[in-house]
């Protein structure tokens, strides 16, 4: 082989990786070993189209997921992409032919998944195989003696989660918890739009960040229009706002609109925030002690004490907020630890947090990451939640409960291997 053909070799895309036979074998006992635990739960195993409509993915998670989505116009004409996931698909196909199954609906799928990102120290998986489960419905209805409440079936799939990682023989995780319903609670006495909870979710990171000023957060949300500089005692100098009319509003949410819609439509986010505005929007003092409290809260050290006993909450390292609000996150934190239990082969450590990086826009309640131990400490091996609006915004005429959980196969081997 001469140089010049050398020089011309086709090499692998950045972030795709061939999997040699041993590698390939490893990777689906293990997908097999997954399969098999959740087909005892009745979770049927499906699969999924490679490609859906771009809007599939838009509508459910926002802006949070176009920069990451491989999409294109295909050859005739439709905006498409490669899937970066598989909740949405699950809930498509349950809706297109929902009156041939009898709730609850539980799938389970695994395939590749693709999603863009930038490489910062080396590279990683840009295709990668997701692995996980989708329960559209109540367990309680169909089994109202095992599953007494939601937070039974939050437990559940949890708990299936760990399972399904300790069929890798990975011995070690952390799992980061959080629950989006809490933090709506501490927004909601502030009255706030649909377009302001985005906008507040979308900058949770920041708001959780000791370092970062909060009065940048609040400039970033007057300068969109978000709010007013209008002093409740003074609304005589109303005369200085803006007339907001539809093209108006559309034009200075800008990106937020466009891409960070979560649940609702332009036109809805739009005629809410118009309607804020006709019956008195929300200033700067009292956006602001909507972020103070948010703050607050989301920063409170909940203290998870392992001991032999399992995880627990016992005490809570801050004073700056409301023992009723410290009781019921606690009570809920507790139930979910003790209902999960212990898991065979697998030692867990958890942590309560509010600011998880992962996007929210479109989750209701429980959230959870989970990440390895040890020599890859932090790196993320998979997650899940519930969403109990997104069915409904994706089509039906109903809102129905929902929650799943997916786990990244090329992560978990790249643990147990080395």
């Amino acid at each position: 082989m001469t140089m010049n053909e050398i020089n011309n070799q086709i090499k692998s895309i950045l972030g795709q990786f061939d999997s040699s036979p041993s590698y390939f074998q490893l990777k689906q006992n293990l997908i097999n070993s997954i399969t098999n635990h959740l087909s005892l739960f009745d979770f049927d195993l499906s699969d999924y189209p490679l490609i859906e409509p771009t809007e599939l993915y838009v509508r459910k998670s926002g802006g949070e997921i176009t920069n990451s989505l491989y999409s294109f116009i295909d050859p005739g004409g439709n905006r498409v992409s490669l899937r970066p996931e598989f909740t949405t698909s699950v809930i498509r196909s349950y809706l297109e032919d929902k009156d041939q199954y009898s709730l609850p609906v539980r799938r389970q799928y695994a395939g590749p998944v693709f999603r863009y990102q930038t490489f910062i120290d080396e590279p990683s998986f840009r295709q990668f195989t997701q692995q996980g489960c989708e329960l559209i419905g109540s367990l309680h209805e169909a089994y109202p003696e095992l599953f007494k409440d939601e937070i039974d079936t939050d437990a559940l799939i949890l708990r299936l989660s760990l399972e399904s990682l300790a069929k890798s023989g990975i011995g070690s995780v952390s799992v980061k918890i959080g629950h989006v319903g809490f933090i709506k609670e501490i927004l909601k006495k502030y009255n706030l739009t649909d377009a302001m909870e985005l906008f507040v979710f979308s900058y949770l990171k920041d708001i959780s960040n000791s370092e970062i000023s909060l009065s940048k957060i609040l400039e970033e949300a007057f300068n969109i229009g978000l709010i007013s500089d209008i002093s409740s005692q003074n609304p005589d100098l109303n005369s200085s706002e803006p007339e907001w009319t539809y093209d108006l509003v559309k034009s200075s949410f800008k990106e937020l609109l466009s891409e960070n819609l979560g649940r609702r439509t332009v036109d809805q986010v739009i005629d809410r925030f118009l309607n804020k505005r006709n019956t008195g929007s929300v200033n700067k003092d009292q956006f602001r002690s909507a972020i103070n409290d948010l703050a607050m809260f989301i920063n409170k050290d909940y203290i998870v004490v392992h001991d032999s006993a399992g995880p627990n909450i016992l005490n809570i390292a801050s004073e700056d907020t409301s023992r009723d609000t410290d009781s019921i996150v606690s009570g809920y934190m507790n139930s979910l630890m003790e209902k999960v239990g212990p898991i065979a082969d697998l030692d867990v450590t958890y942590k309560v947090d509010f600011a998880i990086q992962r996007g929210l826009t479109y989750y209701t309640g429980l959230i959870f990451d989970i990440e390895a131990n040890g020599t890859y400490s932090g790196k993320n091996l998979g997650g899940g939640g519930r969403y109990n609006g997104l069915v409904k915004s994706m089509g039906s005429d109903i809102n129905l409960p929902a929650i799943g959980f997916a786990v990244n196969i090329e992560s978990i081997l790249e643990c147990v291997k080395n």
